[in-house]
């Protein structure tokens, strides 16, 4: 009777061990599959993506459209630039603008295409040997020497976060050399290439001239162009420029947007100003996943204008 009742233990246990043996095999993709969506949910794909989202903060820009849906007590008074754009520039929507079309001087602005034609006709990591010819000490400037040997690269950010005249010149001087051909003359082809028919262009550094011009409508086009280049756009938030020569001689320049470092939100393109063209700048501001990129052209106070103007485009848009 003893050992029939061990008998009957045994196969109840077997029993059961079968059992829960087939019901763990059974379900063990389910449970496999619901740890991976757990450890999927919890470990960002991508560095600092999901971090950021679980704050708040998406870093990937909005895909909204602006709609206007008030009118901002900030307004446009006191705005003194001949010529202004602010463009959406996740959507390319056109939120404000003056004058548009107005062929005006665009001072230093014309560094842009300076730097575009020596990024496409050198090499960034190639150095320029620096001649007489490249010499000029009129500001903003690295104070350059004859003899000194200087990248491309480190001379067209000088150009471009600087403004940096004899930077601009020294690439000028090695394209035109290495082209065979006058350096403007190259700017007004590349211009005819990108379709800017309303732009000419005399110096490569934006020096006054009744020939050296553009306009809002043709800039934007310059811009949407280069900041293709991670050259062009990741120059936005450098305060100043710092390098070496080959030979070991330290340069340093400070950025000539003076907004950059001082608010976070600004992001410089490029700036320009003559006492006759006055001052230009383009510049990109974000704020909560929205970008905007704003163009003025002869202003009395560029940076007031172009804070003024990113204020009222906030304040009078959604993006729904």
């Amino acid at each position: 009777m003893k050992l029939n009742t061990n008998k009957k233990k045994v196969v109840l246990f077997a029993f059961f061990f079968i059992t829960f043996t087939a019901l763990y095999i059974a379900i063990r993709p389910i449970l496999e599959t619901q740890k991976t969506n757990k450890n999927a949910q919890i470990e960002p794909k991508a560095l600092g993506v999901n971090i950021e989202a679980a704050r708040g903060d998406v870093l990937e820009p909005t895909k909204l459209l602006p709609v206007k849906n008030r009118t901002s007590n900030i307004g446009l008074e006191g705005i003194s630039a001949s010529a202004y754009s602010v463009v959406d520039e996740n959507s390319r929507i056109e939120l404000m603008e003056k004058q548009p079309h107005l062929k005006l001087r665009i001072a230093s602005l014309t560094k842009l295409m300076t730097a575009l034609l020596a990024y496409e006709k050198l090499t960034p990591d190639e150095y320029i040997k620096i001649s007489g010819e490249d010499i000029m000490n009129i500001n903003p400037s690295l104070g350059l020497r004859a003899g000194d040997e200087i990248k491309v690269l480190n001379l067209i950010e000088a150009a471009m976060v600087c403004s940096a005249n004899d930077a601009g010149k020294a690439l000028a001087n090695r394209v035109q050399k290495n082209e065979e051909r006058n350096f403007a003359e190259l700017m007004n082809q590349k211009a005819v290439i990108l379709g800017l028919s309303e732009t000419n262009f005399s110096n490569p550094l934006g020096f006054d001239s009744g020939e050296n011009f553009s306009s809002i409508s043709d800039l934007k086009s310059l811009v949407k162009h280069t900041e293709q280049f991670a050259v062009f756009k990741n120059l936005g938030k450098a305060v100043r420029i710092s390098f070496g020569s080959k030979a070991g001689r330290d340069f340093t320049c400070k950025a000539s947007n003076k907004l950059v470092g001082k608010n976070i939100e600004v992001e410089n393109i490029k700036t320009g100003y003559t006492v006759i063209a006055k001052g230009s700048i383009i510049a990109r501001v974000k704020r909560g996943g929205k970008s905007l990129i704003i163009f003025v052209i002869g202003s009395e106070d560029r940076e007031k204008d172009l804070l003024q103007l990113s204020e009222e485009a906030f304040n009078s848009f959604d993006w729904e």
